[in-house]
């Protein structure tokens, strides 16, 4: 692999060649059906991608950031459910990555069910009126005798409906964004608490994702991450580790589609020769690997970064933003270059597509992260 130490590239190997066997058929049937594949998802906890950055005495593999990012990008490319890639990086950039920054003693067995992926995880933050805007958080946790009263309704979770652990941001000081969030774990089964049944989307249909109901749920007070007040904090540094590194299995989903594509152009042939020697399709095809490449330098620059120490509040927000528009364009061209035939399902480019233009939504929309971009380089206020 280029640029990668002996270690990184064994890694990615590794990775790769298990990622294959996660599932050898039945993804068109999964995704037309929008079934969760939990066999997959217990391949991948046997895989270690579950607890990719949990502490190995915790149950994880111990990975620093570039080391994690590098195995999703394996993941990606060897197993064609972007799906499940998704509800992987919900569960460890999000659910995982929260718990791991409140108080860890409190929730030892439960990260390391999380992180072995005995247990799948779920953070729930957005609310029908309250997506970038946290300020419009409805969802209240009032204290009583030992502990607290949660009411209120999350929406658009990935994993959900299938969760067995839940991180819950409520308001526990209405009218205080900086101190008036608090974080919650919450585990199935906890009275008042329900999720309802997935609902259907355009693309990712094999991610589950629905709503989250707390009607009166009661919880100890064992159950706050961190400090009360702290839920803001801890959510910004989650949400700059999943910006960064949740597309990271795009990169590897980018990099099957081209191979696909370029396989696809050398071999079909129209006047008596193959369509790749036209302009307009190597063309395209040389733009395909030109941002899968600058993507994947983002990327890796990110997660570098991180692993060093310090805030990637920008290098976060030009990650999310770079793969996400690279992906949808990758799956476009690929989609003009394969034509009549990759409109069809049986080719799985049409799958692509849909499934990338989900990356431009989840985790902060891309003219989210323009914004942040524009902020961090002060350009506005």
């Amino acid at each position: 692999m280029q640029h990668l130490s002996d270690e990184h590239t064994a890694l990615y190997s590794r990775i790769l060649e298990g990622s294959a066997q996660i599932l050898p058929n039945g993804l068109e049937q999964h995704d037309g059906q929008e079934e969760f594949d939990k066999s997959a998802w217990d391949k991948c906890g046997a895989l270690g991608l579950c607890g990719l950055t949990v502490p190995t005495m915790l149950g994880g593999s111990g990975l620093d950031p570039l080391s994690a990012v590098i195995a999703m990008e394996a993941f990606g490319r060897g197993c064609a459910d972007n799906g499940l890639g998704v509800s992987l990086g919900a569960h460890l950039w999000g659910c995982l990555t929260l718990l791991l920054a409140g108080d860890r003693a409190r929730n030892v067995d439960i990260i390391r069910d999380l992180a072995t992926g005995r247990k799948i995880g779920a953070l729930a933050v957005s609310e029908p009126e309250a997506g970038s805007d946290l300020a419009a958080i409805l969802t209240t946790a009032v204290a009583v005798d030992g502990g607290y009263r949660l009411e209120g309704r999350k929406c658009y979770v990935t994993n959900a409906p299938v969760a067995d652990v839940l991180v819950v941001l409520a308001e526990t000081r209405p009218g205080n964004l900086a101190f008036g969030l608090s974080a919650f774990c919450l585990e199935r089964g906890t009275p008042g608490l329900t999720t309802p049944a997935p609902v259907s989307k355009m693309g990712l249909r094999t991610a589950s994702m629905g709503d989250v109901e707390l009607d009166g749920c009661l919880v100890p007070k064992s159950a706050r991450i961190g400090a009360e007040g702290a839920g803001l904090s801890l959510f910004l540094k989650v949400m700059e580790m999943e910006r960064a590194f949740i597309l990271a299995p795009a990169i590897g989903s980018m990099e099957r589609v081209f191979e696909a594509t370029r396989h696809y152009a050398q071999n079909r042939k129209q006047f008596d020769q193959p369509i790749a020697e036209f302009e307009s399709v190597y063309g395209r095809l040389a733009e395909m690997y030109r941002r899968t490449s600058l993507a994947r330098l983002v990327l890796r620059d990110a997660a570098a970064r991180k692993g060093s120490g310090g805030s990637i509040t920008l290098e976060a927000s030009m990650a999310k933003l770079t793969i996400s528009d690279a992906w949808v364009a990758n799956c476009q061209d690929a989609l003009a270059i394969f034509a009549a035939k990759g409109y069809l399902s049986a080719t799985g480019i049409e799958r692509e597509l849909r499934d990338a233009l989900g990356g431009q939504i989840y985790s902060g929309t891309s003219d989210i992260q323009r914004r942040t971009i524009a902020k961090m380089l002060r350009v506005i206020s």
